[in-house]
């Protein structure tokens, strides 16, 4: 492959590498349309969930993913290439 070529965004999987690793940020319900986009891709896997609603990390938790309050906690036991940010402007 000369430098650069073929690098779009197939480009990762074509070569055999391994699933971007993505964390999500915010669990309301914009985050179901990502995480059907991210888990119908398989290009990409969600590794962990953050959310600052208690019952919100509950359910996240049943999925079998890592989940926490802040995106430190998440990032700091769960490595990633991404994080998608879904919460609402302040």
């Amino acid at each position: 492959d000369p430098a650069g070529a073929g690098a779009g965004p197939h480009h990762r999987a074509h070569r055999g590498m391994s699933a971007l690793r993505v964390i999500l940020v915010g669990l309301g319900a914009r985050s179901r349309i990502w995480r059907q986009v991210i888990d119908a891709d398989s290009r990409a896997r969600i590794v962990g969930l953050v959310d600052s609603a208690p019952e919100a990390r509950a359910a996240a938790a049943r999925t079998g993913v890592t989940a926490g309050a802040t995106l430190a906690e998440v990032a700091a036991t769960t490595p990633a290439d991404a994080v998608v940010l879904i919460t609402p402007p302040a």
